[in-house]
Formats: structure tokens, C-alpha cells, sequence
């Protein structure tokens, strides 16, 4: 190579990134190049000093996030996000994505093009860099080995104590607002099509094995919430059946009736006459978990085994009641406000009696599953005349929820 003639020496500095991957030689030529020191020959730049290397190595790190209060929450999870459902206060511990850096001589032969401003010509000159290490240098050593998801264990978080009513891991799987009744029979769980009466189990043995009952769906969340009596606790069920013990007030003593309203509000009690109560089960609610009223509910003169919401028809919570007896039959309905039963309809004897589960739909229909026959009726809230739909099978120890928002019967 011809040297230039010029005899002002202009001297340049680089930076080299080559990426996360040294081992992979090529060098990245879209990034910005600084050299060290060096000459201009011809169109090569022969350099005094080796170019610098920065390494970029990804890995994982952990530390804990304070949860502030229930609610749904999105958080780090490795190379992602996942969402957490906290039903109160907590601590979660999280994974997230650092780097490190670090900087060092390249060791081998290299050379790369750049652009400069020339001061001798007052524009921009393009060349290629070019290195040679000394024949008596001593290569650098890399130890780090970089891959593309994981270069470093992640550190543990510290052990905390966290409530078995949040899901810190990926969340259990929603119900979609399907058009279907759910049932739950003792501990388990079924799917119903109200206009055929067929019915498929989804699990079984549901938190403890011991009875379910007072189901209600909650539309927020669109997970079905009920009582389970040996542990006095409310379980959250998913659609798979996976069961998660809320952290709440516990519902009256033997509840077996219960309905969610539009606004999370959890309406459970023990029959027509006796202890109700209303639970903030609404997520992100700063009183999550919390009674919000209760009382005690003066007999209609019928028995009452489940009770649904209708949002379009107003602040109430309608049921079927029967005097078994006599079988007479009769709907009713609950105020929210004034905590009163009122009759809305009386059938005489229809001979619906035993109703376990009931399912409303937002349209003004209640469908009623009587216990001993499997009978599934449905009923104008507006108190028409109420006619059967489908059979299905007969049940006890049971009660029956579903989406009152989804219009159809399916």
C-alpha cells in the first residue's frame, strides 16, 4: 500500500459493538464505529491501538413487588408479562430482564468500514479499519458465554408469607360468559345446556371434597365464587374446576343460597328466613372480603334453596319458593334495599318444588332445575306463566349459577 502524501496524520476513535454474541466473528457494520488511534493508507486505516469490544449479556433477575390491594395486576415474568389476581394486599416475588456490560480489547484480527469527517479535506471520508494484533500480544480471554434468553441464575427472592387467596403463578383459567348453567353438586362441578338438559362433569372433589353450595358467577372476573360449609370459606372455582380459597369474612353458618350482582357484591345466606349477608367480592375494591350488610330475612310463607341477579329487573334477587306439602309454587323476590321478600306470583299447585339450582339470564328469565325429577323450568320474572324447557338429571346437595349477561339458552 502507497502511503498518502498528505503529512498531517488525522486521528480517529471508535467504538465496537459486536452484539451479545462474541463467539459469532462477523461484526455488526449498521452500528457506530469509533477507532483508537491509527493511520490512513490508501482506503485502510491500519490501526496503533485494537478496537474495544462491548459485550451485552442478558439475564434474569428477581425481586419482590408490593401488591397494594386486590385487583388485577400485570407483572414481569422472564422474558414476558403474565397477569396476577390478588385477592388482597401482598407481596409478589418477580422475574424481570437486566444486562450487564462490559468492555474489553478485541484480541484477533478484524476490520470493518467507517465514515469520518476529514478535517485535511473538510468532508466525509469513508474507509475500512482494519487490525492486526502484534505477534507477541497475548489474546484476550472471554469467559462469559452468552446464549439468547439466559446468561445468569436468577437469585431467589426472600421467603415471604403470602395469602393462599393470590395466584402468583399464571392464573387459573376464566369462564367466558358462555351461554351454559354451571351446577354444583356436593363437590363437584357441572356444565349444563339449560335447553337440553345435558349435563357434563367438569371435576370433582372440589376444595376440600366436602359440600358446595350458595354458587353465584361473578361477571367482573367471570369466576364462580361459592361456600364451602366444613371450612366456613368461600372457594373461587375456574373453569377447569381449580378451586382457590378466598380470603374473606366468612358467610352465614350453612348458607346454600347465593347469586353475584353486576356490581361484585356477593348475596349468600341460609334459606328464605334466616341469616343473609352481602360480601365485597369485587376486584380491586378496597373492602374486598369485607360483609357490607347483613341481617336476618322474614319468611314468605315458602321454601327458598337458590336465588338469582337480574340486572334489568332492578335491585332485587328472584326465586322460586314452594310449600313441597301442598306443592304449591310461587316466584319471589328479595329487595336489596329494604332486605324484605315480596311475591311476585303465586302458581298455586304447579308442582314445581325443591328447586336447588336456579339460572338468570338478563332478558327477565329465571330457569329452575327441580331437585327430585330434573325438571328444568323457566320462569317470566315479570310473573307469566312459567313452562317447562328440558330434563335433566335429578340432583341434591346442589345449587346452580351462571353468566346473566349471555342472552342465549344454549
Amino acid at each position: 500500500m502507497t502511503k498518502s502524501p498528505r503529512t498531517l496524520l488525522c486521528a480517529l476513535g471508535t467504538v465496537l459493538y459486536f452484539g451479545s454474541n462474541v463467539a459469532a466473528a462477523p461484526l455488526d457494520i449498521d452500528l457506530d464505529i469509533c477507532l483508537p488511534f491509527g493511520i490512513e493508507v490508501g482506503l485502510f486505516i491500519d490501526l496503533f491501538d485494537p478496537p474495544q469490544v462491548t459485550e451485552v449479556v442478558p439475564f434474569f433477575a428477581t425481586s419482590t413487588t408490593a401488591i397494594p390491594s386486590a385487583g388485577t395486576y400485570t407483572v414481569p415474568a422472564g422474558i414476558s408479562a403474565t397477569t396476577v389476581i390478588a385477592q388482597q394486599a401482598t407481596e409478589l416475588c418477580v422475574t424481570s430482564v437486566t444486562t450487564k456490560t462490559t468492555t474489553y480489547p478485541c484480541s484477533t484480527s478484524t476490520s470493518f468500514p467507517t465514515t469520518w469527517w476529514d478535517p485535511c479535506k473538510s468532508s466525509s471520508t469513508s474507509g475500512t479499519c482494519q487490525w492486526t494484533p502484534p505477534a507477541t500480544s497475548t489474546p484476550t480471554t472471554v469467559t462469559t458465554t452468552v446464549t439468547t434468553t439466559l446468561t445468569e441464575s436468577a437469585t431467589p427472592c426472600p421467603a415471604t408469607t403470602t395469602s393462599t387467596s393470590t395466584s402468583t403463578s399464571t392464573p387459573t383459567p376464566t369462564l367466558s360468559c358462555d351461554p351454559y348453567g354451571y351446577l354444583v353438586q356436593y363437590a363437584s362441578l357441572y356444565r349444563v345446556d339449560l335447553s337440553t338438559g345435558t349435563t357434563t362433569e367438569i371435576a370433582s372433589g372440589l376444595g376440600q371434597n366436602t359440600s358446595i353450595n350458595a354458587m353465584g358467577y361473578n361477571t367482573l372476573d367471570n369466576y364462580l365464587y361459592a361456600y364451602q360449609s366444613s371450612t366456613k370459606t368461600i372457594l373461587r372455582i375456574s373453569a377447569d374446576g381449580t378451586t382457590v380459597t378466598v380470603d374473606t369474612d366468612a358467610p352465614p353458618a350453612g348458607s346454600y343460597v347465593g347469586d353475584i350482582d353486576t356490581n361484585g357484591h356477593y348475596w349468600v345466606g341460609v334459606g328464605a328466613a334466616s341469616s343473609w349477608a352481602k360480601i365485597d367480592l369485587a376486584p380491586g375494591s378496597p373492602t374486598y372480603g369485607k360483609t357490607l350488610a347483613h341481617g336476618t330475612a322474614t319468611s314468605p310463607g315458602y321454601d327458598v334453596a337458590d336465588w338469582v341477579y337480574i340486572p334489568n329487573a332492578g335491585e332485587y334477587l328472584y326465586a322460586v319458593g314452594s310449600i313441597a306439602s301442598k306443592s304449591e309454587t310461587a316466584l319471589l323476590r328479595f329487595s336489596m334495599s329494604t332486605h324484605k321478600w315480596e311475591t311476585v306470583a303465586n302458581y298455586g299447585k304447579l308442582g314445581v318444588v325443591g328447586v336447588g339450582a336456579a339460572y338468570g339470564m338478563n332478558n327477565g328469565t329465571l330457569y329452575a332445575s327441580e331437585n327430585g325429577n330434573g325438571q328444568i323450568w323457566q320462569f317470566p320474572i315479570s310473573g307469566g306463566t312459567p313452562f317447562m324447557v328440558s330434563q335433566g338429571p335429578p340432583s341434591g346437595n346442589n345449587d346452580g349459577a351462571r353468566c346473566v349477561l349471555n342472552l342465549l339458552s344454549h
